[in-house]
């Protein structure tokens, strides 16, 4: 398991093999790692922001809960089968699942084969505190449904291997996962909303602030906003699984201000244009 196991390098070589720049023998950033993940609640979080590409960690957990992957890390209750790599352009730890062999199917010995989130440290340290990640989570599997874990996409490579192979027959792991993909989308995704301006019920209003908070929704497949002509403002910030807001500075007169919502693969989802008029 991912755990403190001690200040020396000798207390992590059995379990941790490095595998490039073995010279260098740099155990370090895997001791904080593993360290962070003895910490608790915010206190992992606030940790695990500064140390983890959590938006990778989130989508690996994803797709380990959309395949039903149950023997490694994210799938399994006992935690193993995983690589870490240490990204040098910003030191980060990215999730490398391993050992994928038990996927589109379920195993007998699992205590709820049909469950999706598996991982406690991930549900209750990170998930069930920031909002803004559960609906990342949720954004995540409902991209991979949508782009792999479907019949349209599936078949193709169902056939390909079975033909290739030819004494595998590859239908089953392709209705199990049709099945599976089905069952999430219908019995465990969140509610849709409506991407929309929710700031004075919509309507366009009039102000002598210099700048003006702007809140909306959006369901779990937005995964960025823009506003139209102003690549100034800041990324948006979620409040929950479908509220979004942003602080946007205004200029004199009427601002038409259209906000655009764009999927996982950067595919235009809805607009909604507002009117605020600066006084």
């Amino acid at each position: 398991p991912i755990y403190d196991w001690g200040d020396s390098p000798e207390d992590y070589r059995g379990t941790y093999f490095v595998r490039n720049n073995r010279a260098r023998d740099d155990y370090s950033r895997l001791i904080e790692k593993c360290k962070m993940f003895s910490l608790q609640y915010e206190t992992f979080l606030a940790e695990a922001e500064q140390t983890l590409d959590l938006d990778q960690w989130l989508r690996a957990y994803a797709w380990t809960g959309v395949v039903c992957s149950f023997d490694n890390y994210f799938g399994s209750h006992t935690p193993h089968n995983h690589y870490f790599y240490i990204r040098p352009s910003d030191n980060k730890v990215v999730f490398l699942t391993w050992d994928n062999d038990f996927h589109f199917q379920y195993a007998s010995w699992h205590p709820d084969p049909w469950e999706l989130q598996q991982c406690g440290k991930m549900n209750n340290h990170v998930l069930n505190i920031e909002p803004k990640y559960d609906r990342v989570y949720w954004g995540h599997i409902h991209d991979i449904i949508s782009t792999t874990a479907n019949a349209s996409y599936l078949t193709y490579w169902a056939n390909h291997y079975g033909t290739l192979i030819g004494d595998e027959d590859f239908a089953h792991y392709l209705d199990f996962q049709v099945e599976r993909s089905d069952w999430i989308l219908t019995t465990q995704m969140p509610a849709s909303v409506t991407f929309e301006i929710t700031t004075n019920g919509g309507n366009n209003f009039s102000t002598s602030s210099s700048s003006v908070v702007i809140e909306g929704t959006g369901w779990v497949n937005v995964r960025q906003i823009r506003v139209t002509d102003h690549p100034e403002i800041p990324e948006f910030e979620w409040l929950d699984l479908e509220t979004w807001e942003n602080t946007i500075e205004l200029e004199p007169g009427p601002n038409v201000l259209e906000f655009v919502a764009y999927d996982y693969q950067g595919n235009q989802l809805a607009t909604d244009t507002i009117v605020v008029t600066k006084n």
